[in-house]
């Protein structure tokens, strides 16, 4: 084997040598696999490389879990204070759910429909560390990002998971959105796939109950906007049938 390349091998990172003679094997010949193999073995053994590559993406997540609540709890006191600094990327993959209400005749009242349901989630007195404020949210992608205020619901036993609420005048109708999501960081989702197959894996609760506390969170901010949108149409003096509303929901929570 070229010296040269026999350097490049030896020099991988640890990982990269673990997939070389685990998953990705048969993509090598036995003389880059032998190396490979040799290499591993200086390193102390292909049991310590193992643990000692779970130890260092585990470490990665914890202290993006870290910088993430961070983020949050500092974007979560600006936002109270009714600042719009602070602001979050959406992004199709990780939505898993959606419900919308349309209300017509009903443009004008964006501001008063945002009030309403951040009142109706204060009154919910939710048994749970949940926070939310305005801010700035656009879509992924290079050639046109949309940018648009939402209101950002979090919670904090869950902080991968986030609701996002925007209201909007769209000509003569007022145009509601509910957007829930599973954002885990990098490094978490590396490992989820890595481990179970599901970059969301890790995001998720561990036991029933933890479950049963998300789903609880996730039904109050929707029931909160529609109860809002109700209470704005009976304002207005309109009939409820007469909005239009639905969902969908791409991975069940409960």
């Amino acid at each position: 084997m070229d010296e040269e390349l026999r350097k490049q091998i030896e020099g991988l990172p640890d990982e990269d040598l673990l997939d070389m003679i685990g998953k990705k094997r048969e993509d090598y010949t036995p003389e880059a696999l032998e190396v490979a193999e040799g290499a591993i073995e200086a390193r102390g053994g292909i049991d310590y490389l193992r643990q000692k590559v779970d130890e260092e993406a585990e470490a990665r997540i914890r202290q993006q879990e870290i910088e993430d609540q961070k983020r949050w709890d500092e974007l979560a006191n600006k936002s109270f204070q009714g600042s719009l600094s602070g602001k979050r990327t959406l992004k199709d993959e990780t939505i898993i759910e959606v419900s919308y209400h349309m209300v017509r005749h009903a443009s004008g009242n964006s501001q008063k429909l945002i009030d309403c349901i951040q009142k109706r989630l204060s009154e919910a007195s939710m048994p749970c560390p949940s926070r939310w404020g305005v801010i700035e949210v656009k879509t992924k992608g290079w050639i046109s990002r949309v940018r648009r205020d939402f209101l950002v619901v979090v919670h904090d036993d869950f902080p991968d998971y986030h609701q996002y609420v925007s209201v909007r005048d769209f000509g003569i109708y007022l145009d509601c959105i509910r957007v829930f999501t599973v954002e885990p960081g990098f490094f978490k989702k590396f490992l989820a796939k890595k481990l179970a197959g599901d970059p969301d894996a890790l995001s998720a609760p561990k036991n029933i109950l933890k479950h049963h506390d998300l789903h609880s969170w996730n039904v109050v901010v929707r029931d909160s906007v529609r109860i809002s949108v109700n209470e704005l149409v009976e304002e207005l003096g309109q009939k409820p049938g007469e909005v239009r509303s639905g969902a969908k929901t791409f991975l069940d929570i409960w």
